[in-house]
């Protein structure tokens, strides 16, 4: 076993909660500490997006069809970033407000930023290089540069790259905030995925680039710009049509700029350091590990609401209201038949642990679905 993979095992092994101990965190809330959940670049050109609220989209039902393209253009830049990383209500509380996101994260702290790499485009005549911006839906330029690499991919195709702020979850969470990090850069990728759909886009994950070169690529190795870290983490494609499994990055890195825009904003007076995160951060960033092939279940939905109206309104559940959150037995079924795909026979396939609360025509309890044996077992 090489080093690094014996390092993430130690983490793991390091922050699981157990029946005897909790891992390790400050144990309180450090309020003067708190990190600022948005991102801002001081001293870079700021481009407001139009609001796409009154954009129709397809059913969430049909977002797996084959559904017609929108043109690659600000309004639908905007729509894409809206409806998967932009806010999707304000909240207030004995004098305080807070943000809720259309894409899910622990703890609402949101560790996870993005970067769109695009063509000449929005009355630019170069590439550019943007910080997305969900407090006020804009893009803040990093970088502008001239760049042969999009003659490479499909007409209209552009980049997302995703990073990550350990702070952001370790100022609650402590030593298992790469953990949650992890979660919700997954968390965020797939909400931008579910979005892409209703622009009858795709998004492909680049797998054959390393942190080091997506760093590069986003200005995040500029450690000048930055009081946190700021650490690298997934680069999508996001285009009509498939792109080439072999993509080669080697013209945009040649052609990056040397220097980029913007110092990023102070999120906390002061932190914590946690020397296991630096380690296994570290690590990972040097690992090459194969990715498993994605293979999904097409199923077949009942009707339901614009996809909007479905992802503007994703809650966490605090209360288990019986009159509103009876789930049917037929809704219960499509659930696992979307997931039905990665459990059947594979050697890696996940076993879920399902606590059943209110599904119609399911007694209350834990129930298990293995990949051996994709049936219900109820375990209690």
């Amino acid at each position: 076993m090489n080093k690094e993979l014996q390092t993430v095992f130690h983490y793991h092994e390091t922050t699981k909660h157990s029946q005897k101990r909790y891992a390790k965190s400050l144990g309180y809330m450090d309020w003067a500490t708190q990190p600022d959940p948005f991102r801002t670049y001081k001293g870079t050109e700021n481009i407001l997006l139009p609001l796409g609220l009154n954009n129709p989209t397809p059913p969430y039902s049909l977002l797996d069809e084959n559904l017609p393209s929108a043109p690659l253009m600000k309004k639908s830049i905007s729509q894409l970033l809206q409806f998967s990383l932009g806010i999707a209500a304000w909240k207030s509380s004995q004098g305080s407000s807070w943000a809720v996101r259309c894409n899910a994260s622990s703890g609402n702290l949101h560790p996870t930023e993005s970067y769109l790499v695009l063509p000449p485009m929005m009355g630019n005549s170069k590439s550019t290089i943007s910080h997305y911006a969900p407090k006020n839906h804009s893009l803040e330029i990093i970088a502008e540069f001239n760049t042969e690499f999009f003659q490479t991919l499909p007409d209209e195709s552009f980049l997302i790259g995703l990073s990550s702020i350990s702070w952001r979850e370790a100022w609650k969470y402590g030593e298992r905030a790469f953990r949650y990090v992890q979660l919700d850069a997954g968390h965020a990728w797939q909400a931008l995925v579910v979005s892409a759909k209703m622009l009858g886009w795709t998004i492909t994950r680049i797998d054959n680039v390393s942190d080091e070169d997506i760093a590069k690529i986003l200005g995040l190795n500029k450690k000048e710009r930055f009081f946190e870290d700021e650490k690298a983490d997934i680069l999508l494609i996001v285009s009509k049509e498939e792109p080439s499994p072999d993509l080669d990055l080697a013209s945009l890195l040649k052609s990056l700029p040397k220097s980029y825009e913007g110092i990023a904003n102070r999120l906390s007076p002061s932190q914590h350091k946690w020397e296991i995160i630096d380690a296994v951060e570290k690590a990972t960033s040097l690992m090459q590990i194969p990715q498993v092939q994605e293979q999904r279940c097409r199923v077949t939905r009942e009707p339901s609401r614009e996809s909007k109206e479905v992802v503007l309104h994703r809650r966490s559940i605090h209360v288990m209201d019986k009159e509103k959150s009876l789930v049917t037995k037929e809704q219960f079924h499509t659930l696992l038949k979307s997931v039905a795909c990665s459990l059947d026979g594979k050697e890696n396939g996940a076993h879920l642990a399902l606590f059943v609360h209110r599904v119609q025509g399911y007694a209350q309890g834990l129930y298990l679905v293995s990949p051996e044996k994709p049936t219900f077992a109820i375990l209690s």
